[in-house]
């Protein structure tokens, strides 16, 4: 009986254990940019009723100054740069501003701020649906500046 219900009780925390693992975001490091970390995961998001995967972004001041970032995001689609000949259009330029110590993320219910975000692809197409994926991104002409 003892043996049964130890192994019961393992069995059941394994379970517990290894399902909020799995529901728990992964978040990778992109870089540090003069004290802002940015960090990225990918997630499976309904926003408006239909699945997509987003890129979602993580922005930490790791500094005792309030900062300013300033970048453009290079997306590459199917292997191909999708916005290379359009990266200085205000569309594909971004900026946040953190106070010390401030952590800015994005959890895909919201998609107002595109700075947060990048679309990915769509989980199923209907018709007129495009089927690109996003293959990689980079942040480029990044600047970061203190705000005084």
């Amino acid at each position: 009986m003892r043996l049964f219900l130890s192994t019961f009780l393992f069995l059941t925390f394994s379970v517990l254990f290894s399902t909020e693992a799995i529901s728990q975001e992964i978040w990778k490091s992109l870089s540090n940019y003069s004290g802002v970390e940015v960090s990225y995961t990918y997630k499976l998001c309904s926003p408006n009723d239909r699945e997509q995967t987003l890129v979602l972004f993580r922005f930490t001041n790791t500094t005792d100054q309030t900062l300013q970032m300033f970048w453009s995001r290079k997306e590459f689609r199917n292997n191909i740069c999708y916005n290379c000949d359009v990266l200085n259009d205000s569309e594909h330029k971004f900026e946040i501003i953190l106070s010390p110590g401030e952590t800015v993320e994005s959890d895909g219910t919201s998609l107002v701020n595109n700075a947060l975000y990048v679309f990915s692809h769509f989980q199923k197409l209907v018709p007129g649906m495009s089927d690109s994926k996003l293959t990689s991104f980079e942040f480029v002409n990044v600047l970061v500046e203190e705000v005084e």
